[in-house]
């Protein structure tokens, strides 16, 4: 059995988080649980939003997928997993969990789910990403809020149009 430790933060400018997550990892890679068994581990860096929407983790999750023998995939908390449970990976890694050939662990959430785990832990799960998806949409929200308070007060809210000069006042 593999134990594939997984950080992942959302943008480069998070990336000093990245050592934090890894410690925490790899400290629960040494419990008496998971000691003796071999481990991977990756981090990267990339949004869930936008263009290049998770090609990294998308690309561990096939990697993951095509492993001969069962593996337990953990990762620090559950937001590091996933905000959204729409996605195609999210789906992909419950179908996994569902055919037993992987377990998730989230120590940091003292959270581990299998095939068997009980309703309370699989909505402990739910509730972990819904809370996770509130979060970055109320991010979202205060930078629109901002946006909007300073193109009231006449502030770009980036570069200024061409033929204009960057300035800062204050």
């Amino acid at each position: 059995m593999l134990v594939i430790l997984i950080a992942r933060v959302s943008d480069k400018n998070q990336r000093k988080a990245l050592p934090a997550q890894k410690l925490r990892l790899e400290n629960y890679s040494k419990t008496e649980k998971l000691k003796k068994l071999p481990f991977e581990y990756y981090e990267f860096d990339e949004s869930a939003h936008g263009v290049d929407v998770r090609k990294k983790f998308l690309k561990l999750v096939e990697h993951i997928k095509s492993q001969k023998s069962r593996c337990i995939v953990v990762h620090d908390k559950i937001d590091r997993f996933t905000r959204d449970s729409s996605q195609e990976e999210v789906k992909t890694m419950s179908d996994l969990v569902r055919q037993d050939k992987i377990e998730m662990h989230f120590p940091s959430d003292n959270l581990y789910i299998t095939k068997d785990s009980p309703a309370a832990d699989l909505f402990r799960l739910g509730i972990g990403m819904v809370l996770a998806k509130y979060y970055s949409d109320s991010i979202r929200d205060n930078v629109l809020r901002r946006f909007q308070q300073m193109l009231n007060d006449g502030i770009w809210t980036g570069a200024a149009p061409v033929g204009y000069l960057n300035k800062n006042i204050g």
